[in-house]
């Protein structure tokens, strides 16, 4: 299973090479990495526990 994310800055442009990590009930399960798109793919293996929230810092590495 996989979690899909678009980011866009305030322009609307994708945002590409971004380091991103879901969170699930506020602990780390996944890390990804934007595209040129500014999509991020997560795999994730198990149904995630609500709630769910994606973070981006630059000090982040995959």
């Amino acid at each position: 299973m996989s979690l899909t994310v678009t980011v866009l800055d305030g322009d609307g442009a994708a945002v590409s090479g971004l380091a991103l990590e879901l969170l699930s009930a506020g602990h780390s399960i996944s890390r990804a990495t934007t595209d040129a798109a500014g999509r991020a793919v997560f795999p994730v293996t198990q149904t995630p526990a609500p709630p769910l929230a994606v973070r981006a810092d630059a000090g982040l590495t995959n």
